[in-house]
């Protein structure tokens, strides 16, 4: 049964019009909408889920002028920031059996040091570095929350509402 799911990929932030050229190269798709795409499927077929690692990479093509073409307010990183949180304050709470959440963002490594994580494109392999995002762990911390709490509620011989 599987127990863990690693999801790795770019944030995309540019408008694919604006970049058209660049996106046939580069980008493949969203990490966040993917996420929430599988969502539902994984709560339907992977009812023994019990850790979920995602590892997030900013997208390489967008500028400060994304942020003022999309109409919004602040910088490309708090855009960024945003885009991330909506996701792990949001729909990556319907998984309904995961227990422990890892979230860490991946860096090109451009010189030819060895990397701790390696993450490939379909075109070519890059030599990544995998950091913590300290931005998730309010998020982590409501997973292993609701984890202690299902286990409280199992050991007591309670339902999953009591919670």
């Amino acid at each position: 049964m599987l127990k863990t799911l690693h999801f790795s990929g770019r944030v995309i932030l540019h408008d694919y019009l604006e970049e058209e050229n660049k996106c046939k190269v580069f980008c493949n798709k969203d990490l966040i909408d993917t996420l929430r795409y599988y969502i539902p499927i994984i709560n339907k077929y992977c009812t023994g889920l019990t850790r979920l690692v995602i590892e997030v990479e900013e997208d390489p093509l967008a500028t400060d002028l994304t942020v003022l073409a999309l109409g919004l307010k602040g910088s490309l990183e708090s855009l960024f920031q945003r885009s991330i949180l909506s996701l792990l304050e949001g729909q990556l709470r319907k998984l309904q059996t995961v227990k422990a959440l890892e979230v860490f963002q991946i860096f090109e490594v451009k010189d030819d040091i060895p990397a701790e994580s390696t993450a490939t494109s379909s075109k070519s392999k890059r030599h990544m570095r995998r950091e913590k995002l300290h931005l998730a762990e309010p998020a982590i911390a409501w997973f292993k929350e609701r984890a202690q709490g299902l286990e409280n509620v199992e050991r007591n011989g309670g339902c999953m509402d009591e919670i």
